[in-house]
């Protein structure tokens, strides 16, 4: 994976946290908020996750080039 793919790959994860982030602020007062939080948790804590892959896998690949 090049270096560019994983910068837009990382914009995405990000864009799309916040755009769940939005969702939750927009909801606060809805009077079904929970259910709606119950749906974007999975979602929220996925797309952390893939963020945290794809920064971890991004490292190691920097650090397998220098020791070559």
């Amino acid at each position: 994976m090049g270096e560019e793919v994983i910068k837009d790959e990382v914009f995405r994860l990000l864009s799309a946290l916040q755009h769940v982030e939005n969702i939750i602020e927009l909801t606060e007062n809805n009077e079904h908020k929970q259910f709606i939080y119950m749906h974007l948790n999975p979602v929220y804590y996925e797309l952390q996750r893939q963020l945290t892959n794809l920064n971890d896998s991004a490292s190691i690949t920097k650090e397998k080039q220098k020791e070559q």
